[in-house]
């Protein structure tokens, strides 16, 4: 007895995991935001993605300012990744002011709605901040979690990725 709720409980922790593998859904209805004249692309075809989603009604944008340089030199030397950024609030106008302000030089996925967090379920993912998630994405197949941070880890992952 003792056995099969220790196995009924593993089997329901496995299940509420992002996994790697699993599709992901871009819904349609996501609306692209451009802010500067010259802004790198959403690519919804590159092989390639690197998924980056926050809900900024959770969060600061802040982390923004620091690391856009970096994605920014990143997507230069690897233009075969594509950068898709999806941000979730209320209020679409703070997140262009922010974005115009930062001067982010790539466009991004407003979701008002918070459809891609939900179809995706990213609630079950193992990432323990839920308000901002990367991944590395090989079409839509979630590859594992990006660390978007560390921009010299993050190089070594786009390496790996292209040499599996």
């Amino acid at each position: 007895m003792k056995n099969i709720i220790l196995i009924t409980l593993l089997v329901v922790l496995c299940l509420g995991c992002k996994s790697e593998n699993e599709v992901f859904t871009i819904p349609s209805s996501l609306e692209i935001v451009d802010v500067v004249e010259e802004s790198k692309e959403v690519c919804l075809e590159c092989e390639h993605k690197i998924v980056v989603y926050c809900d900024y009604s959770l969060r600061s944008l802040s982390f923004l300012k620091v690391s856009m340089q970096s994605w920014s030199e990143i997507s230069d030397e690897y233009p075969d990744v594509g950068f898709l950024f999806v941000f979730h609030g209320k209020n679409k106008s703070t997140l262009e002011r922010t974005l115009k302000e930062y001067e982010f030089p790539f466009q991004v996925m407003f979701d008002q709605d918070n459809e891609f967090y939900n179809l995706n379920n990213l609630e079950k993912s193992s990432t323990k901040n839920k308000p901002l998630q990367a991944f590395h994405l090989d079409g839509l197949k979630n590859v594992k979690i990006a660390q978007i941070g560390i921009p010299n880890l993050l190089r070594k992952e786009i390496e790996e990725f292209r040499n599996n």
